[in-house]
């Protein structure tokens, strides 16, 4: 201790100095006491705190443990779990005030604190079949995963000034994310409670959440970016990461599911104390799989592989109503109760929707959403009357974001066939009821069932006419007769690397077909399935142009008032205009706009830049475009129902003109 230390040592009351002076002289007991009065000593804690740096000089820390280094290490141990008492209490009673002068004081005294972690994480948590059978340790396995993950957990809550150094500091990196991984495989037994009357899983627990914290703030803040990359090669790597966060979250799941009914009062309380722990822990944990999944594909895709959408929708459906049960307060001030405890299910679903939007495999995202009642449970989600939530601020909400961008994914059979289902099961059971409170989600249900339907039928109607050629039929002709039908034989055909669309059994057909008609063809058929020509377009294309052809212009669409305006706003504008249906939103939308608002659109494909300039040059002209939407990325097809009535004369639907 320096002399100024020592001076406010002196000054403080007398019992308090003596306990401190003899805390100081290397007294195990009132090392232990110091501990214990951690909260009734708070206002003087700055002045203790000098008193247990004394023990944790680095020189202390031993090459190997040995029994004459083990009162140096009970020592380190005691002034440690000291530290983390009144940091935790400080924190508990004034939260995270940038310059508190106790974290102060342990930012200041950093380097002489940070090379104990690794050396605890080593020497008593790194083998947990040695630890779990090491008698007569001067740290237990409890002690030291409570002094480590504790220490640091304390520190990322109540210090930014700390989270920094805790980041930046690579000495302890592997240390970070190597215990990570060891409080994942702990039981338990080996992690002894606080209180006699707390049982040990919820201690578990606890230390889950508080590790599962520290990884959060190291893997996900903005401090962390630029060392992302060096703290997942610390675990070992990318799959490691995933791996263990997907365990995490599983375990999370099988401690909710394992939650008792209470029968007192108190059980009731100490449930709900559990479910906030929980939901804690489910915000860190997807939280870190939604961060690494933004920032590497590699990772997203892993995850998905690994099952984090079923497991993500496990753990809402489970965590639904254990969080979201009223309590008293939550109706006189529900901004400050039931509000931000549903915000830990929105963070489920921003996973889902961003797997929906962003993976390789987006259908098959929502899918397993949907077979793990994700709709069911979003309908339960709802807000409810006395939260009084603006309609703005409610449709920004991600559980109604998720049900507006659902619609788009419905002209995939299978995501149909699957929603149609989740519906059919939330009918019987009545969950609907439960939507009904909550206006604005009802709002889009309501449409999102009526798109379930509109599809339903849609392909109903496909399924009683004849389907068009290409799909079963080599394009090419032998002496006027078609060559060969897929249904009488198992010759192979191919696409025309053109249009994508049409097949051949060989060469000779496709030169055929190529000089007799398809070089007109191909162009067309290019238009109606877009400049990406995307194979889940053209699989579904029937699906598209039936509920094209279905769709008619509104009566009373104000087209001349429209092109009047652009007229008189727009000095290039030339009367060409395009009709667009926009099939990416439901209900579906019905516009008209200049053709000049889509040229860098067309431009794009040569196919389209020609149509363009053939636009451009006629004098005037009404074309009609569908908007669809794959993820983030926005398609727009030249009328497909048309393209495939002039190209393969497939029938017009009865009673659509």
């Amino acid at each position: 201790m320096n002399s100024v230390e020592s001076e406010i040592l002196r000054s403080l009351p007398k019992a308090i100095r003596v306990l401190a002076e003899k805390a100081a002289s290397g007294s195990v007991e009132h090392l232990k006491s110091l501990s214990s009065k951690a909260r009734e000593y708070q206002v003087h804690g700055v002045a203790i705190l000098p008193v247990l740096y004394i023990h944790l000089d680095p020189v202390h820390i031993p090459k190997q443990i040995t029994p004459e280094s083990s009162r140096d290490l009970i020592l380190a141990k005691w002034s440690f779990i000291s530290i983390v008492n009144f940091c935790s209490v400080r924190f508990t009673m004034n939260g995270s005030e940038p310059g508190d002068p106790l974290f102060a004081s342990v930012t200041s005294n950093w380097t002489r604190l940070y090379p104990w972690i690794p050396f605890f994480y080593r020497n008593f948590l790194a083998d947990l079949a040695s630890a779990r059978s090491r008698s007569n340790s001067p740290v237990s396995l409890s002690e030291a995963a409570k002094i480590t993950v504790g220490f640091m957990a304390t520190l990322c809550e109540g210090s930014p000034k700390a989270r920094s150094l805790l980041i930046a500091t690579t000495a302890i990196r592997t240390t970070i994310m190597q215990l990570w991984i060891t409080v994942a495989d702990m039981e338990n037994d080996d992690v002894d409670a606080d209180r006699p009357s707390e049982p040990p899983a919820r201690a578990l627990s606890h230390l889950r959440v508080s590790m599962g914290l520290v990884i959060a703030f190291c893997l996900t803040s903005s401090a962390a970016g630029p060392t992302l990359p060096e703290f997942l090669a610390a675990a070992g790597g990318t799959s490691v990461v995933v791996a263990t966060t997907l365990r995490h979250l599983r375990l999370l799941s099988k401690e909710v599911r394992e939650l008792k009914e209470p029968s007192t009062p108190a059980e009731s309380f100490q449930k709900f104390g559990s479910c906030l722990t929980f939901s804690s822990s489910f915000s860190q944990t997807v939280q870190i799989m939604l961060t690494l999944s933004q920032e590497y594909d590699a990772a997203r895709e892993e995850f998905i592989s690994r099952g984090s959408v079923y497991t993500v929708a496990t753990a809402l459906a489970q965590l639904r109503p254990q969080i979201l049960s009223e309590l008293p307060g939550d109706r006189d001030n529900p901004r400050t109760g039931i509000t931000p405890r549903r915000e830990t299910l929105y963070i489920g679903y921003r996973y889902i929707q961003h797997t929906m939007l962003e993976s390789d495999d987006g259908k098959a995202s929502i899918c397993e959403a949907f077979r793990t009642r994700l709709l069911e449970t979003i309908l339960q989600t709802g807000h409810t009357e006395y939260e009084r939530i603006p309609r703005q601020k409610r449709e920004a909400d991600v559980d109604v974001g998720l049900l507006i961008r659902l619609p788009h994914l419905l002209m995939h059979k299978r995501v149909l066939h699957i929603a149609a289902r989740s519906l059919s099961r939330i009918q019987s059971r009545n969950i609907e009821v439960h939507a009904r409170r909550d206006r604005v989600l009802w709002k889009y249900w309501d449409a999102f069932k009526e798109a379930i339907n509109r599809y339903l039928r849609a392909e109903e109607r496909l399924e009683s006419i004849e389907r068009p050629i290409y799909e079963f039929t080599c394009g090419g002709d032998q002496a006027g007769q078609k060559c060969i039908s897929r249904e009488e034989t198992d010759v192979e055909l191919y696409r025309c690397s053109g249009c994508l669309t049409v097949k051949y059994c060989s060469k000779h057909c496709q030169r055929s077909d190529w000089m007799k008609r398809h070089r007109i063809q191909c162009r067309i058929i290019r238009l109606a399935i877009g400049p990406l020509g995307s194979r889940d377009i053209r699989r579904n294309l029937l699906m598209i142009a039936s509920i094209e052809a279905e769709e008619r212009i509104p009566e009373g669409m104000p087209l001349q008032r429209f092109l009047d305006d652009a007229r008189r706003s727009n000095p290039d504008y030339r009367g060409d205009v395009i009709a667009e249906l926009d099939m990416s939103v439901y209900p579906m939308i019905h516009s008209v706009q200049p053709i000049y608002r889509y040229r860098n659109i067309f431009i794009k494909d040569p196919t389209y830049a020609d149509l363009f300039r053939q636009i451009r040059s006629a004098s005037s002209n009404i074309y009609k475009v569908v908007k669809l939407q794959q993820g983030n990325t926005v398609h727009y097809l030249l009328s497909p129902s048309t393209v495939l009535d002039v190209v393969f004369g497939w029938p017009q639907f009865e009673g659509v003109d």
